[in-house]
């Protein structure tokens, strides 16, 4: 997912009043400063799904450098 899309994604779900859910891979790390989601479920293969607040999605890319405010 690039940061565009992610950014789409968290807008469309700050206008809906709902949570972003973002699948982890096995294995995956996060980004430096990457906020941290609620642990829904884990799966066999070991992805893990978790939920999180959009509005700290946008901050932190916003923040982070990867897009610029509008």
């Amino acid at each position: 997912m690039t940061p565009k899309a992610l950014l789409a994604d968290a807008e469309s779900a700050i206008a809906g009043g709902t949570m972003l859910t973002l699948v982890r891979a096995k294995g995956a790390v996060s980004l430096p400063g990457f906020p941290r989601g609620q642990l829904l479920c884990e799966n066999h293969g070991g992805n893990k799904v978790y939920s999180y607040d959009p509005k700290k999605i946008r901050a932190w890319l916003l923040k982070s450098g990867l897009l610029t405010a509008d």
